[in-house]
């Protein structure tokens, strides 16, 4: 247990290519995300995860499927110093508890420079408390 977390270490609990329209140009393998976390941890919650392509990465989206609110959109600049093509981690806070047993399922998806995307959906999924 690391700072009150528990981290998740993915195996075959993570599917790639779950969305529709997903490119096989744009890969997103998670490694590992927090499996509980709490919405009053100034941290967030941690998903570790490589997005890349032969073109530059310029959204990734984190969302937990079924909490009712929108995904987390991080866009990147892309120009002079940093090309985009890889994305290693990211951290967000979820707004709204989960239910105790009744995790929400880790939805990642990596939208390219070309606007071709690809989404990987990890389960048991993250039990959010307060």
């Amino acid at each position: 247990m690391v700072g009150g977390v528990k981290p998740f270490r993915s195996g075959s609990e993570c599917i790639g290519g779950t969305g529709a329209g997903d490119s096989q140009s744009v890969t997103v393998t998670v490694q590992e995300y927090d499996q509980t976390t709490a919405r009053s941890d100034p941290k967030g919650m941690l998903v570790r995860f490589d997005a890349g392509s032969d073109q530059a990465i310029v959204k990734i989206d984190l969302d937990l499927e079924g909490d009712g609110e929108p995904a987390v959109s991080v866009a990147f600049p892309v120009g002079l110093g940093f090309d985009g093509r890889y994305v290693r981690a990211l951290a967000f806070k979820p707004t709204r508890n989960s239910l105790p047993g009744e995790p929400w399922p880790l939805l990642v998806t990596a939208t390219d420079s070309q606007g071709r995307r690809s989404s990987t959906r990890c389960l048991p999924g993250v039990t959010v408390t307060f």
